[in-house]
Parts: structure tokens; sequence; C-alpha cells
């Protein structure tokens, strides 16, 4: 999946993507996305996605600069 600004911007479900899939989103390399879905495996579903913040290196001001590319309902 290729998220380029200049494309349409896809909202990706962070309680369903791979961690492949989340590698595709701006700002998230391999590492964090393997801690997103591990995070998700241990800790059940991110109510929101501001819930990232949980996840060990993001922030908030990296929630604020996902907020265009994921979603978590």
């Amino acid at each position: 999946m290729n998220l380029s600004p200049a494309s349409p911007a896809p909202v990706l479900n962070v309680n369903r993507a791979t961690a492949v899939e989340l590698e595709g989103v701006p700002g998230i390399g391999p590492a964090l996305a393997r801690g997103i879905v591990a995070d998700r495996e241990a800790r059940g579903p991110f109510p929101t996605a501001a819930a990232l913040e949980r996840v060990a290196g993001i922030g908030p001001a990296m929630v604020v600069r996902l907020g265009k590319w994921v979603t978590a309902p």
C-alpha cells in the first residue's frame, strides 16, 4: 500500500491492519508497526486512534500526524 501525500489518503483501521499494512503509513516503520500489532494482541483493540499513545514510541504529536491515515473505531 502506497500512502504518499499526493495520493488520496485511505484510512487504515489499526485494529485490523497487519504490520505490513501499517508500514505503508508515513511515519510508521517496521519496528513501530510490529509494536502496534504486538500491543493490540496483548492488550486488545485500540478504542480510539489516540490510544495509540500506549505503544512505546508513539506520543501525542505522532498521534496527530497519523490522524489522517489511521482510525480505530
